[in-house]
């Protein structure tokens, strides 16, 4: 639909309730980015423009590539490979992206204030 949303998977997913997402998600707020709570699905991946991940050392970290390695004969992975397409690679070309870069600034000039 053309309309950029910042996406995280829900606490009940099993996450951490980890300080670098609570300053993520405000950072969202303040700056009027849209936020859902669901677990981004591999088979949406064609519509993602930027990613990132969050932890304590380096608050966001901005994502290049993912891949999914080949599934694991008869275990739970290849399952779930198979229920999101198969192997899976995605590649941004701009990484960290436009508002992957306005997030970070702005939980960096929080941080150090």
């Amino acid at each position: 639909d053309g309309v950029f949303r910042l996406q995280t998977s829900p606490l009940s997913a099993g996450i951490l309730p980890g300080i670098a997402r609570a300053l993520v998600l405000e950072a969202a707020a303040a700056l009027r980015i849209p936020t859902v709570e669901e677990s981004p699905r591999l088979s949406e991946a064609h519509t993602w423009r930027e990613a990132f991940v969050t932890n304590a050392v380096k608050f966001i970290q901005p994502v290049a590539q993912i891949a999914q390695c080949p599934p694991v004969h008869g275990g739970e992975a290849e399952a779930e490979a198979e229920g999101e397409g198969g192997l899976f690679n995605k590649a941004f070309q701009c990484a960290p992206g436009s508002v992957t870069s306005r997030l970070m600034h702005h939980v960096q000039h929080e941080l150090l204030k």
